[in-house]
């Protein structure tokens, strides 16, 4: 029993360090996402900045109207709240990051990373019987049903009554006696019936922890290597056509826009579909990154 329950603060040990791992990583990759949302606000601002700029040169020149002014000044305040909304979320990331990591960071850090390729290839099967076998909530599980086995046994044990022998011996005067004594506690009618169902109790309820806990398991990892495939299949629309697209459609309107052959509404769109296309991007890179530390989690163990 003794060797169960350090084997069982030893898996808890394992099983905190593996959700604190786990949660420290989604942290990261939210904050990196953040920032990456920061970064392209930011540019926005300069872009439709610029368009602005040749708004109110056409207008000079007679080629616009004043109206065209106020629709691309309408644009860049809308870029600028954009930029104050995404450092509100930095904010709040990098406080998350900074929490987790018991404030070890301090008030002025910064991260450099990148997010995980798409091209994760693994076995569910194998991944669902690794984590049937080392992940430490089981194993956790696994000590605390094994101790509650071991409590029965000593309630069941503890029905056969102790038996304690005295003796004496005594000598004075050339007197001696030696006197012997049996002590059996009373009353023998006594089974422990009390002591022996909640034991019993304990044990069934620590038996389904560890079932139910199993079938959660192979359910968060069947879950989380569904996200990982789908984030997958995302990314390789991106990659393979929609974001070359977005950036052709841009260039495109912009150049039409410089030499009159697009309305300022054209660029506008085109600019909005673009930034929309690589922040929509950028998050599914997050979203594979942080399926893929959520799947390490629940089979308890890198991929």
């Amino acid at each position: 029993a003794a060797n169960a329950a350090v084997a069982g603060a030893s898996a808890a040990l394992d099983e905190t360090r593996l959700t604190l791992i786990a949660d420290v990583k989604v942290a990261f990759y939210h904050l990196l996402f953040t920032q990456r949302d920061a970064e392209m606000t930011a540019q926005n601002v300069t872009t439709v900045e610029e368009v602005l700029r040749t708004v109110k040169a056409r207008v000079a020149a007679g080629e616009a109207t004043s109206f065209d002014t106020m629709k691309a000044s309408v644009e860049v305040q809308k870029a600028q709240k954009e930029v104050a909304r995404a450092q509100n979320a930095l904010v709040v990331a990098r406080t998350r990051l900074n929490t987790l990591t018991a404030g070890g960071l301090g008030s002025q850090f910064s991260i450099q990373g990148d997010f995980q390729s798409g091209k994760h290839t693994f076995d569910l099967d194998r991944l669902t019987a690794n984590a049937l076998e080392q992940h430490p909530t089981l194993q956790r599980l696994a000590k605390l049903a094994e101790q509650a086995g071991h409590a029965v046994q000593y309630e069941r044990a503890s029905r056969v009554p102790n038996l304690s022998v005295q003796g004496s011996y005594h000598r004075e005067a050339g007197d001696e006696s030696l006197t012997a004594g049996l002590s059996v506690p009373i009353p023998l009618w006594y089974r422990r019936q009390g002591e022996i169902e909640t034991a019993l109790g304990t044990q069934y309820r620590a038996d389904a922890d560890r079932r139910r806990a199993r079938s959660e398991l192979e359910l968060a990892i069947t879950q989380h290597a569904q996200e990982v495939r789908t984030a997958q299949d995302q990314l390789h629309v991106f990659e393979t056509g929609l974001l070359k697209q977005a950036e052709q459609t841009l260039a495109a309107a912009r150049t039409s826009f410089r030499q009159g052959a697009a309305s300022l509404l054209d660029v506008l769109d085109a600019q909005r579909v673009y930034r929309q296309t690589v922040l929509e991007y950028a998050q599914v890179r997050a979203d594979l990154s942080i399926a893929l530390v959520r799947l390490e989690r629940a089979v308890g163990a890198p991929l």
